[in-house]
């Protein structure tokens, strides 16, 4: 009986360690068949993952990639550990070869579009947006590579240009905003304004500027 007790004990600990791997709460995306998850190794690399401590992760992936060539897994975490050392080029063909195994890999597709991020491509980035919406519509992937990518389209516009764009229509007289929101076209000129202390004063012909403006209309 209590030899029982004690490999119940062990499966027990063996299934909370593989369930915490799977469902991890860092950043890191763990899916691992049943086979890999049971690997002492990959538990190791996880943990290690979830450490921070990529580069021991790293030499631990790169022997389980022998012993797994065809896991997904493996490749989708070995160019995640790249990335976060800052070795991008050697983290895309990880990543690509990820995807050839397990093209709808949640965590290979968040891992390269964020790849793509960071170097600046986010066109590309985008793609892989749409592929895990496809896979798994508004996901945990699908939502932190959205953040990122509007995280970085805010970084592309100066504040200072934002800014400008919002002023330029409060800087002119009303009478000259109205057909700024009316679509004039932009390549016709504007008759001139009457030299009056207001630009919104009446013409001579008793019409104001906005009367005779609205003939380009």
């Amino acid at each position: 009986m209590p030899h029982t007790l004690s490999v119940c004990r062990a499966v027990a600990l063996a299934l909370a360690i593989a369930g915490a791997a799977w469902s991890s709460p860092s950043t890191a995306v763990f899916k691992a068949t049943p086979t890999l998850a049971a690997d002492p190794d990959y538990r190791r690399a996880t943990a290690m993952i979830e450490a921070e401590s990529f580069e021991a992760a790293l030499r631990l992936l790169r022997g389980l990639a022998d012993v797994y060539p065809d896991e997904a897994e493996v490749m989708s975490l070995t160019g995640f550990a790249l990335r976060k050392l800052g070795r991008t080029e050697e983290a895309f063909p990880a990543y690509f070869r990820a995807l050839e195994l397990d093209p709808e890999h949640l965590g290979a597709n968040e891992y390269l579009g964020e790849l793509y991020v960071t170097v600046g491509n986010l066109d590309r980035a985008r793609d892989q947006l749409a592929v895990l919406e496809r896979v798994c519509g508004r996901c945990e992937e699908f939502r932190e590579l959205e953040a990122a990518i509007a995280a970085a389209d805010e970084k592309a516009v100066p504040p200072s240009a934002a800014m400008t764009r919002g002023r330029i229509g409060a800087r002119l007289p009303r009478c000259l905003r109205f057909h700024r929101r009316s679509g004039a076209p932009r390549h016709r000129q504007w008759p001139s304004p009457p030299a009056a202390p207001s630009p919104c004063s009446a013409s001579p012909q008793g019409r104001s500027p906005s009367a005779a403006r609205r003939r380009w209309r």
